[in-house]
């Protein structure tokens, strides 16, 4: 075998070991936590209420309609509430279950967005975290089809990393 692929076989490998490694270590935070993982890598916390997740979903709903104009209805990928603090991710779809076709949205409208739909490197999702005050969900950070995760960096920025472990 060549170097090239030694180091490609060596670095396949080392992938393969560090998803393991992570489906166990979230296997493990769901267990501890009380989150239900379904086979498709979602998390959704079992201890949300139906209230709050009405309020939270209605917070989200609305800045994605400003984004795109349509009436949507979202594909939960992970909801997490701790104390008064969320994180969730959700895909949005038409109300009929359809995708979205972002060159007919508002989003398409913004350069920025424009550009990074038209390369196909728009990740179609919302990530938000929310903070719960007098009884209302409040938008506190939010990325709409960013390729980064952020969540990371907001826990630590806000001073959560005890509350979201």
């Amino acid at each position: 075998m060549n170097g090239s692929k030694l180091f490609v076989t060596y670095l396949l490998l080392l992938f393969l070991c560090l998803l393991g490694s992570i489906t166990a270590c979230q296997n493990s935070v769901n267990k501890k936590s009380g989150n239900k993982a379904t086979n498709g890598g979602i998390y959704i916390d079992t201890l949300i209420g139906p209230k709050d997740k009405a309020q939270i979903l209605d917070v989200i709903r609305k800045l994605a309609q400003k984004k795109i104009t349509d009436s949507v209805k979202f594909v939960i990928q992970t909801f997490i509430k701790r104390n008064n603090w969320a994180l969730i991710q959700v895909k949005p779809a038409h109300t009929n279950g359809a995708p979205l076709n972002y060159h007919n949205t508002l989003l398409y409208r913004d350069t920025m967005y424009k550009d990074v739909i038209d390369a196909d490197l728009f990740d179609d999702h919302i990530l938000a975290l929310l903070q719960q005050k007098d009884n209302n969900w409040q938008l506190v950070e939010y990325e709409f089809g960013a390729t980064d995760y952020a969540a990371p960096y907001w826990i630590e920025q806000h001073g959560l990393s005890g509350i979201f472990k």
